[in-house]
């Protein structure tokens, strides 16, 4: 993926439409492949009937969906193996303590574990230590994002950057 584009609570304000969303990726000549479309857990919590078919359509028109924030609302938990999202991201706030909070890393654990059953990608997101990046590798988490990869640079530097990098498959 080329690009991620939180989408926020645009879901929830009818702000997204599939169809414009297709139309302007047409016009643009990109391509579906190099987009990652995130959507706050916390959004599909306030309004599930609405958000879920909109994740639907989004996936039905192979663009690649992100929950965002997993496991922020315990209340999405139950609907996790209907909602056809390809990505799920797990919310920062149990990233920033490991290893060293025995509770976090058994959820982060247990999250990993339940969404590779599911088929589901699994990502870290701010991931700042190497004793994070360790305890994430031996967890089976499939991708990580933060600042111990790379402080936010400006679009030179970064396009340098990720020339650079060597691949970080695990």
């Amino acid at each position: 993926k080329l690009m991620a584009i939180n989408l926020g609570d645009l879901v929830i304000k009818q702000a997204v439409e599939v169809s414009k969303i297709i139309a302007i990726i047409n016009e643009t000549g990109a391509k579906p492949e190099w987009l990652e479309l995130s959507i706050p857990e916390n959004e599909i919590a306030k309004n599930p009937d609405l958000v879920i078919p909109v994740i639907e359509q989004l996936v039905a028109a192979g663009l690649t969906v992100a929950i965002d924030d997993f496991g922020s609302d315990t209340s999405v938990l139950a609907l996790i193996k209907t909602i056809p999202a390809q990505i799920i991201e797990i919310d920062p706030a149990f990233i920033r303590t490991l290893p060293n909070n025995a509770d976090d890393a058994e959820i982060v654990n247990f999250s990993i574990a339940m969404l590779h059953e599911l088929g589901k990608t699994v990502t870290a997101k701010e991931v700042e230590t190497e004793q994070q990046l360790e305890f994430l590798k031996a967890s089976g988490c499939d991708v990580i994002q933060g600042h111990l990869l790379s402080r936010p640079l400006p679009p030179k530097e970064a396009k340098a950057l990720i020339e650079s990098l060597p691949d970080f498959a695990w």
